[in-house]
């Protein structure tokens, strides 16, 4: 359980260190969004950080209830697959594993203001990020950051049991 928890405290870090949007707009409104932070019956709040650069934001899903959520629809800015780089309940952390299989592509439904809408699984108790998708970046244009770790951060422990999950989930799948 311990090893479990400082190695959720570890990633949370790398992402940190990884994520302009978790950081460059701290200081103001423009950085954070809520997405619905009225659903009191379910216990979920979602909302998004963006940073400077307004393609690189970061949507995030909070259960509070012991209850997972299969098919929680909530709305989108934009279009396309939304990487999942963070899953409190991945095995790593000492949860059950229960996620979104790394990814899940958005459905042209608007919701919540938005234009687009995600069907996520919330796992019970949980927080889960996504990573907007990326514009297509032309082979002259050099991208500052990229899905790995900075160099700094510590490389991944090895899990202590076989596991099926993905590296870029971090151990999220969604549930039979």
């Amino acid at each position: 359980m311990h090893a479990g928890l400082q190695r959720w405290v570890s990633d949370l870090n790398a992402v940190y260190r990884r994520e302009p949007a978790l950081y460059e707009r701290d200081d103001s409104p423009d950085g954070f969004e809520w997405i619905d932070c009225s659903d009191h019956e379910g216990n979920v709040v979602s909302f998004i950080r963006r940073a400077a650069d307004a393609n690189d934001m970061l949507l995030f899903a909070c259960n509070f209830s012991a209850v997972p959520r299969f098919d929680y629809r909530i709305g989108a800015p934009a279009s396309g697959v939304w990487e999942e780089i963070l899953n409190s309940d991945a095995t790593t952390y000492g949860g059950a594993g229960m996620g979104n299989f790394g990814s899940v592509e958005t459905a042209h439904t608007p919701l919540h203001g938005r234009p687009y809408a995600l069907s996520l699984t919330l796992p019970p108790l949980s927080v889960v990020a996504f990573r907007a998708p990326r514009p297509a970046i032309s082979p002259t244009t050099s991208s500052t950051r990229d899905s790995s770790p900075t160099p700094d951060a510590a490389p991944p422990a090895p899990s202590p049991e076989p596991s099926t999950e993905s590296a870029t989930s971090l151990g999220s799948r969604r549930a039979p």
